[in-house]
């Protein structure tokens, strides 16, 4: 494999200083303090359905209905990115782009140009317990001009949502939608804290991804202590060996050309097996419309209004329909508009399993 060559002193300084950003709380000679790397992480068993790509948009959605997660196998062949998205390629082609790695203490985003990133990959962050990790929105922003070309090259060209997700009805909202989809690379260990998604898919076009699930009303005191650090190596070094065999959990061993589908309402916390490319993405099918509507309308209302205007007319009868609820859940007479209490608010949020936005 090769990588754009770099000066060790920058190199050196520019791995530093993200460090220091995105954990301030460890010291630049403690980040393989816990000795992650030797742990075995291949040891369970994967337990969860597969379903292969020739499975009919309308059969699947019998998953969202129910929100049942399943592994799509196939349907990323003929994807570009499938083929030519190495670490070689993406080092060389963006070594000039800056990619997120992390946030500092104040929640600014932290960069790394993708030629260090690259190569730090396959140097300390072959050891480092958590490694830094590209978790960055995809956009035209990610583009290259080799030479005197005026040829461009945008990441979204090179995949293709799958069928299952094109019936997405954020589509609605043009540029007032939120980021939505993003490209992970990281090596192994590197991954994402417990956390749950709207509903999500996760495309893995190298390495193997370890994932493990709780189900809906699963307890997050419970799966996730207060009291331990939030990388992932540390929750399957720590607890998962204190859960396993006692809770309910999905556990699915993600390998190149497969598709994880995530419903709503699952605590799910993932980590790579190794060095992993992949891209994920979040969106809102007419089948689970009144959740996001929900969430959508309270947190985001310019978004949630220009979506309305474009809806099919049932799902408008729906939206008025709900605007009806926190008057519903209050027991008021005449509270129809769209000016009700935080308290009323409060309610139809807990009822319907919505973590509310405070402004």
């Amino acid at each position: 494999m090769k990588l754009p060559h770099v000066s060790q002193e920058k190199y050196n300084k520019k791995i530093e200083k993200c460090k220091l950003k995105t954990r301030s709380d460890i010291q630049l000679d403690q980040w393989q303090r816990g000795n992650y790397h030797a742990h075995d992480y291949y040891d369970f068993k994967d337990n969860l359905e597969r379903i292969d790509y020739s499975t009919t948009v309308e059969e699947f959605e019998d998953y969202i209905r129910n929100g049942k997660p399943v592994v799509i196998t196939g349907g990323m062949d003929k994807w570009p990115a499938y083929k030519k998205w190495t670490p070689t390629y993406l080092a060389y082609t963006y070594r000039y782009e800056k990619f997120k790695v992390g946030e500092d203490d104040d929640e600014n985003i932290v960069y790394l140009s993708a030629k260090y990133f690259f190569n730090y990959c396959f140097r300390e962050g072959l050891k480092d317990d958590s490694p830094l990790y590209i978790f960055d929105a995809v956009d035209s922003k990610h583009k290259y001009d080799p030479g005197s070309s005026q040829a461009t090259c945008h990441l979204v060209d090179d995949y293709t949502v799958p069928k299952y997700f094109r019936n997405d009805l954020l589509q609605l909202g043009g540029s007032r939608r939120p980021p939505f989809r993003w490209i992970v690379i990281g090596p192994g260990r590197s991954g994402t804290g417990m956390h749950v998604d709207p509903l999500a898919w996760n495309a893995l076009i190298q390495g193997e991804k370890r994932w493990v699930l709780f189900p809906p009303g699963t307890s997050k005191d419970l799966v996730n202590p207060k009291n331990i650090d939030k990388e992932p190596c540390t929750w399957f070094a720590t607890i998962y060996p204190k859960l396993k065999n006692k809770i309910d959990m999905i556990e699915i061993r993600q390998k190149p050309g497969e598709i994880v589908f995530v419903p709503g309402g699952w605590l799910h916390i993932v980590m790579n097996l190794n060095f992993c490319i992949a891209v994920t993405q979040n969106f809102c099918h007419p089948l689970t419309f009144d959740r996001v509507w929900l969430e959508t309308r309270y947190s985001r209302k310019k978004l949630a209004a220009k979506i309305y205007k474009q809806l099919p007319m049932e799902l408008q009868h729906t939206v008025e329909c709900l605007k009806r609820l926190p008057a519903i859940a209050s027991s008021s007479d005449d509270s129809t508009s769209e000016s009700s209490s935080d308290s009323d608010i409060d309610v139809v949020c807990q009822c319907h399993g919505i973590k509310r936005r405070k402004s």
